[in-house]
Parts: structure tokens; C-alpha cells; sequence
């Protein structure tokens, strides 16, 4: 009868869900199934999750023009607090780790992951979102395990996705904000910002303070109206201004762009949406090549096509994302000006049994050079991916999953260090999970 219940209260939270206005800021962040839609809150959740990688062909710093095979073992502390208090909904999480290779010296490195996610309402029309993300890393693995432990901003004010499966120490922050005002049951204004502080560093042999890296940073503002059309249908449009700046032993790189959208959003059924967007985004462009004023100072302007969709199906058990994005956005681990990339990203998930699920995922990513003077090589990414998880009790889950990892185009730039090598992983992990409710 519980379940019977359950199913319910998910299919008319759903259908509430599909009467609110488009929030732009939001697409891509809705949970890939209702089970995780309805965590438990007022509760702190604990465990301890130990793994082991293998890596066919992982980069050593040691000789980065042939990769070798490399086998890790990590050890990750997980701890999460849920609230949810009247005025307020918040998550926060915090993940260390420490992975170990005897293959390979420089992958003996810890990590660190921290998220926060809170909703406030002021009043019953007035709210405000905020979202933080902090990651360090230095292994491919670490990366991928700390982007699933955080919440993830929008797919429009996410970076560029092309350094997940680079052998990078990666320092990564963050933060997004978004204060909507309700005009009506079916209208809705709002405006925030995003920042992002984005920190790689190639891993030498020696762990050399000398070594490539490449500093970016960006922030942007934004402004939307949304309108509820019909029970099915939604439009909107939002305005961003968004500034980019890199700073690398090549130069230093800065891009304002002006963009404007507009959203169509489709509601076939309650748990399936389609949102698509398109239109034009205007760049500045200011580049000096190797700290120089002149010759190698380069300004221009630049007009290009932004746009893109976002589909999700929420079921109770089983889920599915696409999204496909193309914007003006941060080069990655390239190491060069602001680019023009196009990110297409899926996720499904299907329950197989009461205690199991399976899980494919997948990312391609394309830079396309926005100076025409530039002489950095851009490399292409791609994943692809599966994953099998079984409880084994109530607290203690089993997980396996496989990824092949591909770098198209130049697999290294001219900032020696970060020449990488297309991959396969294999990951096996035993997780032990705790929840306690907390309060009233």
C-alpha cells in the first residue's frame, strides 16, 4: 500500500512541477529519477565507499609520449546534511579521499569534494536558489567520483567539460545564484549570476612548481520571463552578459559576450519535458600572446550561433537526460582563449530489480577556435560509459562500472605536460551508507 502511495505522491508532485514556468538557469538539473527526487530530508547520511581502478593506457608524467597500465585503490569518506526547515530546503555534502598506485608514483595524491545547495523563500512568490561546487583532484577517476558527489549548475553555466577526463590536477569552484519573482501562477521573472574559478596544472614526474598551468576564471549576470503558455507549452527568453579570462605561460586571454535566448518548452506528459532554445551571442575578444603589448595583441569581434535542447524522463525507477548545448565558453585544460564548444551529454538509468539498476552515460565534447591568429591545437573529448549497482543489504552497495575515454584531435597543446592519452577505465567499488534523521 506504501508503494501505491509513493507513486502517487511522485506522479501529482510531477504534474505540479509541470505548471511552473521554465526556470533557464535550471535545465539539466533535475534528478534522473523520482527515488532520488524525494530523498529523505532532516537527515545526515554518512559512509565510506573503497574502490579500485584500472587503467589501460593512463599518461605518466615520466614519459608522456606512451602511456602504460596503471591500477589504483581510493578510499572515500562521504558525509551529507538535509534540511529542511519551513522557509528553507539545503544539502550540504563534503567528500574527502585518497587514492593509491604502485604503478605509477604521481597518482598517490588525495582529493577533496564540497557542495551546497539551498532554496529560501522569502514569501510565497519570491525565492532564491544558490548552488556551490568545489572539487580538487588529479586523476581522471577523482574527477568523474567528485562531479557525481556535488550539485550541478545549468547546462548553460557550466564549463567546458573537455578537462573530466584529463590526468590533471584540477582545482575547481563553482557558484551559481538565481533570485525568481512569481507575477502569477504561470509567469515568472528572475536574474542571478554564475562564477567560476577553474585551476589546472600538469602533473610532472618531479611535481616540478614549474610546471604548465592554466588559470581561468569567469563570471556572468542574467535576467529571464518565463510564461505558461498552455498546460503544455512554456516560453521564455533571457538576456547574459558573461565575461571569461585565462591566464597561462602563453598569455594572458579575455572574452566579454552578450547573449540572448529564447525557450520553447514542451510538457508531452507530466514526468517528460523538451526544452529548446536559440539565438544570437556577440564577443569581444582581447588576446595578448606571451605577456606582450604589441605584436601579439590581437581584439576582435566576433558573432556566433548559441542554442541548443534539453530532454528529461523522470520515471519512479528509471530516467533519461539529453542535452546539447553550444555557447561561447572557457578553452579547459587547451590552454588558450575562450572557444566555441559544443557539449552533448546523456544519462539513462533502469532499474533491473528491486535491489539493482544499470546505468549508461556518455559526453562528447567540441572547441572550435574563436581567434583566427591562434596557434593552440584544440582537443576534442568524448565518454562513454556503463554502470552496474546491486544493494547487498540496506546499507552496503555494489558497484561495477567500465568507461572509454577518447581525446580527438591534438592530444597535447604547446604547454608541455598535458599530452593525454585515450583510455579505458574499469571500476569496482564497495559502498557503506548511512542515513539518520535529524530534528522533529
Amino acid at each position: 500500500m506504501s508503494k501505491y502511495l509513493l507513486a502517487c505522491i511522485f506522479v501529482v508532485g510531477a504534474a505540479l512541477q509541470a505548471q511552473q514556468p521554465t526556470i533557464p538557469t535550471e535545465l539539466g538539473t533535475a534528478p534522473l529519477t523520482g527515488d532520488a527526487a524525494s530523498n529523505r530530508s532532516n537527515s545526515l547520511a554518512y559512509g565510506l565507499t573503497v574502490s579500485t581502478a584500472f587503467d589501460d593506457n593512463a599518461t605518466d608524467p615520466a614519459n608522456v609520449n606512451q602511456g602504460r597500465t596503471n591500477l589504483t585503490s581510493s578510499i572515500q569518506p562521504q558525509t551529507a546534511l538535509s534540511l529542511n526547515r519551513g522557509h528553507i530546503s539545503s544539502r550540504f555534502s563534503y567528500s574527502p579521499g585518497y587514492t593509491y598506485s604502485s604503478d605509477i608514483g604521481t597518482y598517490n595524491a588525495s582529493s577533496q569534494s564540497a557542495g551546497a545547495d539551498v532554496k529560501y523563500l522569502f514569501t510565497k512568490r519570491l525565492s532564491l536558489h544558490f548552488v556551490n561546487a568545489f572539487s580538487l583532484t588529479t586523476n581522471p577517476y577523482e574527477t568523474f567520483q567528485a562531479n557525481s558527489d556535488v550539485p550541478s549548475l545549468g547546462i548553460l553555466n557550466r564549463p567546458n567539460e573537455s578537462a573530466l577526463g584529463a590526468n590533471t590536477r584540477n582545482t575547481t569552484e563553482q557558484s551559481q545564484a538565481d533570485l525568481v519573482y512569481q507575477l502569477g501562477r504561470h509567469t515568472s521573472v528572475g536574474a542571478g549570476g554564475t562564477f567560476t574559478d577553474l585551476r589546472y596544472k600538469a602533473i610532472t614526474s618531479g611535481n616540478s612548481v614549474n610546471a604548465a598551468s592554466v588559470d581561468s576564471c569567469g563570471w556572468s549576470g542574467h535576467a529571464f520571463y518565463s510564461h505558461q503558455w498552455t498546460a503544455r507549452y512554456s516560453f521564455g527568453i533571457q538576456y547574459t552578459a558573461q565575461q571569461l579570462s585565462s591566464d597561462t605561460t602563453t598569455g594572458e586571454f579575455s572574452t566579454l559576450s552578450h547573449q540572448v535566448l529564447g525557450f520553447v518548452t514542451i510538457a508531452f506528459r507530466p514526468t517528460i519535458h523538451l526544452s529548446v532554445f536559440a539565438g544570437p551571442q556577440r564577443s569581444e575578444i582581447d588576446n595578448n600572446y606571451l605577456n606582450l603589448q604589441s605584436p601579439f595583441q590581437f581584439h576582435t569581434h566576433r558573432t556566433s550561433f548559441a542554442g541548443g535542447s534539453s530532454l528529461i524522463w523522470q520515471g519512479e525507477h528509471n530516467g533519461l537526460s539529453a542535452n546539447f548545448v553550444q555557447q561561447i565558453s572557457d578553452s579547459g585544460f587547451n590552454g588558450g582563449a575562450s572557444v566555441l564548444v559544443r557539449t552533448i551529454d546523456v544519462q539513462m538509468q533502469r532499474q533491473l530489480t528491486a535491489r539493482s539498476s544499470v546505468r549508461l552515460f556518455g559526453t562528447y565534447v567540441s572547441n572550435n577556435q574563436l581567434d583566427p591568429v591562434s596557434a593552440f591545437l584544440l582537443t576534442d573529448y568524448a565518454s562513454a560509459g556503463v554502470g552496474f549497482s546491486k544493494s547487498l543489504t540496506q546499507h552496503v552497495t555494489l558497484n561495477f562500472s567500465a568507461q572509454r575515454q577518447q581525446f580527438l584531435g591534438a592530444t597535447g597543446n604547446l604547454l608541455q605536460g598535458y599530452r593525454q592519452h585515450s583510455h579505458d577505465i574499469g571500476t569496482v567499488s564497495l559502498s557503506y551508507n548511512f542515513i539518520r534523521p535529524i530534528g522533529r
